[in-house]
């Protein structure tokens, strides 16, 4: 019995890593993090707008790179600033639908 619920979370562990490496690939192709966002045909550049992450690291890479402090973070904060109230909004509005 011990054998069969080990072979089966190996089963579930190998089978949510395949579904990780599907989907978390795409992910970091829209967010910039291996290319930049500039060296993307123009298409994937418009979907990169929608993407939080980008903004994330967009800041990161001006604070590591370039040694920007809090004011030239700014636009970065906001946007990120916007991405939290929508979706903590949204987060809201539908547990409440849901109740």
């Amino acid at each position: 019995e011990i054998h069969e619920r080990l072979v089966g979370s190996e089963m579930c562990i190998r089978d949510s890593y395949v579904c990780d490496v599907l989907f978390h690939v795409d992910s970091d192709v829209d967010e910039g993090l291996f290319t930049p966002i500039s060296s993307m045909p123009e298409w994937a550049q418009a979907i990169t707008v929608f993407n939080p992450l980008k903004y994330f690291i967009e800041a990161m890479r001006m604070v590591y790179l370039k040694g920007s402090g809090l004011v030239d973070l700014l636009p970065e904060i906001g946007i990120l600033s916007l991405f939290a109230v929508f979706f903590n909004s949204w987060a809201v509005i539908s547990y409440r639908k849901s109740r």
